[in-house]
């Protein structure tokens, strides 16, 4: 605190320890902040990732904030973001100077597009893999690796070059624990992590190793290459958890029927997502070389552009020409070494439009601005009595929030949407970016408002066409028929029908379209049926829309 015993104010011009001077906010999230930033000696470019003023007097939270520093710290390597300096504002607020990333997250990619192809999500997987290995010999073990944690940035002609972020919730292993003096952040018993993407081994509060990161980076593999997680239940995390301990993992042919992937590489996500750690892919370097191995044999097939060689020249440019994103090899890159003349993330330090109406490609620094969410889940998880889901540090609720599915830096929209805004606004905002192909992973915070305005038709609506812009059709019927059951008027929405038609193409589970269709609009399906019939590009789907029409006539 200041003398006066209130906060320092961040605003852009405030210099932080004579080193770093405060440009512009960059984003806000539930617990922390990142701004933009230079060093004033060396006229660089960095970002400032701080705790929110709200929570600046829990001891607890600015020790998250410090095991990050330290965890990160301990890291050199091109697919881990590098952290230059900690320091104190002058309230006694940790920061972290971080290498600012010109890119955008997993996430965003995914938001828009769901689906990557084979080669893209091995090339990224692999990357990732580079950065764990690296981490996880420096005796740091991430604990939260999700889409919202990992960043993809250009080089060498690339735009899909991953770095792991935001290690706030790591853990500290052999020489690490002693380095930082041994201190515990949590306690036996606590599941520490994103519900979405937590090992078994977590989600009971045990042990865990290295291969709990690599069971998180096979969900994350999972869901690029199908379009959704391999546990998901949009409701209850607590049945989240209950699935990643007990549910069989889905066949992919089931979760993402239209999407084709090859035996050998669902057999090596499938082998990252066993229960038992014995079972699991026992280390970063066994998983690289078993896609390293499924990369060549896909190669025999498939001619690709080489991968820049890791011993070519650095480039020295500190601003190259951006590129049109090249079609990513199925080779696996060597991580290369940060050019000589760039800061410490890439040559590219500047932010740029991403080419979309609504987008932005974030300079961003550290992670989802969570700055370690935390779900503490008090239950053994082995059939007896949950306790209750608590959240954040020193007491700071979490819950009800979705961690898994952070809305940061969605569009510019949603990053400077008003705290207080009204549920109508949100609404709005949220119609407009499932209209514009945008809201694949708007599903979590609409069940959030869900829960929150039960009675409210609209909710349900949108709910229900973001769950079908995921081909998550049960959840998306069932929250359609709750939309219709508050508001009969709406079998006349069109929105609602011609995305209800997207079922259609399913290969498992057309009946479920058919039925609501013929069912539960009835008459006003029809000219749209008759429309598909004769006009889609879909087999599948005329033959489909074809059988609904029969059961109206």
């Amino acid at each position: 605190m200041r003398p006066d015993g209130r906060s320092t104010a961040i605003s852009p011009g405030l210099v932080l320890d004579d080193r770093y001077r405060i440009i512009e906010p960059l984003g806000r999230g539930g617990m922390g902040s990142v701004y933009r930033a230079e060093h004033i000696g060396l006229k660089r470019p960095i970002a400032i990732k701080l705790l929110n003023k709200e929570l600046r007097g829990y001891a607890a939270s600015n020790q998250r904030l410090e095991r990050e520093a330290f965890a990160t710290g301990r890291l050199d390597h091109p697919n881990c973001v590098a952290i230059m300096d900690v320091g104190a504002t002058p309230d006694g607020t940790t920061y972290l100077a971080m290498e600012l990333l010109d890119g955008i997250s997993l996430s965003y990619a995914l938001d828009q597009q769901p689906v990557f192809s084979v080669g893209r999500a091995l090339y990224v997987a692999r990357q990732l893999l580079y950065g764990l290995a690296h981490a996880h010999g420096a005796g740091v073990i991430h604990r939260d690796l999700k889409p919202d944690n990992i960043f993809l940035v250009e080089r060498d002609g690339h735009e899909d070059f991953a770095k792991i972020l935001d290690f706030g919730i790591a853990k500290l292993t052999g020489e690490a624990v002693v380095e930082e003096g041994g201190e515990k952040l949590t306690e036996a018993g606590m599941a520490i992590g994103s519900p979405t993407y937590m090992s078994p081994e977590q989600a009971l509060g045990g042990p865990i190793d290295a291969r709990t990161d690599l069971y998180s980076l096979s969900a994350v593999l999972f869901e690029m290459l199908t379009g959704q997680p391999p546990f998901l239940s949009p409701f209850d995390k607590l049945e989240v958890l209950r699935m990643h301990l007990t549910a069989p993992v889905p066949a992919m042919a089931d979760v993402a029927p239209d999407v084709s992937v090859p035996d050998a590489v669902e057999a090596i996500v499938r082998r990252g997502l066993a229960k038992a750690v014995g079972d699991r892919i026992q280390s970063a370097d066994e998983y690289g070389a078993l896609l390293d191995d499924v990369l060549q044999a896909l190669e025999t097939t498939r001619a690709q552009p080489a991968v820049p060689d890791a011993a070519t020249k650095p480039t020295t440019e500190t601003a190259p020409p951006k590129a049109q994103r090249s079609t990513v090899p199925l080779t696996a890159p060597v991580a290369a070494q940060p050019p000589a003349a760039a800061t410490p993330g890439g040559s590219d330090t500047r932010v740029v439009s991403a080419g979309s109406p609504r987008g932005r490609r974030v300079a961003f620094v550290g992670g989802a601005l969570g700055l370690g969410l935390l779900v503490a889940i008090a239950a053994s998880m082995g059939g007896s009595e949950s306790g209750d889901v608590a959240g954040g540090t020193d007491g700071v609720a979490s819950a009800g929030e979705d961690d898994d599915a952070t809305m940061v830096f969605l569009t510019d929209e949603l990053a400077e949407l008003a705290d207080d805004a009204s549920v109508d606004e949100k609404l709005d905002l949220y119609e407009e970016l499932i209209d514009a192909g945008k809201g694949a992973r708007l599903a979590p915070e609409l069940a959030r408002l869900a829960r929150n305005r039960p009675d409210t038709a609209r909710v349900y609506l949108l709910l229900g066409r973001a769950y079908m812009d995921r081909n998550f059709w049960s959840d998306g019927f069932d929250a359609f028929r709750q939309a219709l059951t508050l508001d009969a008027s709406l079998r006349d929405d069109e929105k609602l029908i011609k995305s209800a038609l997207r079922s259609l193409t399913s290969r498992s589970k057309p009946e479920l379209g058919i039925r609501f269709l013929a069912e539960d609009i009835g008459k006003p399906a029809v000219p749209y049926l008759e429309e598909t019939v004769e006009q889609s590009r879909s087999q599948r789907q005329r033959d489909n829309a074809a059988r609904a029409l029969s059961q109206l006539r």
